[in-house]
């Protein structure tokens, strides 16, 4: 699905010469993917509990182990109200 970087398109594929990937310098930033995907599947996941248990954010928290406070905080800025 990836091109090879251009110096490894004229040699043979060797498990021993590593791993060659042409990656946007955005993709890049490691920490800002996990802080943005962690977020999207955090909000998934309080928008579904909320959901099964039919909007009561008491029994929303603790099904996800989470104190009723910061749910309440999740929830508000995730914009779940």
């Amino acid at each position: 699905p990836f091109p090879p970087a251009p110096e490894a398109q004229n040699r043979p594929s060797s498990a021993a010469q590593g791993f060659h990937l042409s990656l946007p310098e955005e993709w890049l930033n490691l920490k800002a993917a996990l802080r943005e995907v962690t977020a999207a599947a955090e909000r998934l996941l309080i928008s579904r509990a909320l959901q099964t248990h039919g909007g009561n954010r008491t029994r929303t928290a603790a099904a996800l182990g989470l104190s009723r406070r910061a749910l309440l905080t999740k929830v508000q800025s995730y914009r779940l109200d």
